[in-house]
């Protein structure tokens, strides 16, 4: 087992990521509603895009499976912490030299 140091995620920590803070975003409000716009906007090569809600549970991280997608992925977390592994590929494998495991 590798032991990789765990960091908070940051804008410019890992290649090829964006990151926006919700402290970085200003809010639109009204009178019954307010409206917090992302600056994060990603163009993607498909043309259906689905979305869903993931619920998780504390655990001790353990990876052991990695996934790669050839197009753009978005995620927003509402509450709580999560942990994101991130390492780039060659030869199809994953490269543990550049694994990155990130705080959220």
């Amino acid at each position: 087992m590798k032991e990789v140091k765990i960091v908070d995620l940051r804008p410019g920590l890992v290649k090829g990521v964006n990151v926006e803070l919700p402290e970085t975003r200003s809010i639109y409000r009204e009178t019954y509603f307010e409206w917090e716009a992302s600056n994060n906007i990603a163009e993607y090569a498909e043309s259906a895009i689905s979305g869903g809600i993931l619920r998780a549970w504390k655990h001790t991280p353990n990876f052991e499976v990695t996934e790669t997608h050839k197009d753009k992925e978005t995620f927003y977390f509402i509450k709580g912490t999560a942990i994101m592994l991130f390492v780039d590929y060659a030869n199809g494998k994953p490269d543990m030299k550049t694994v990155q495991v990130v705080r959220i």
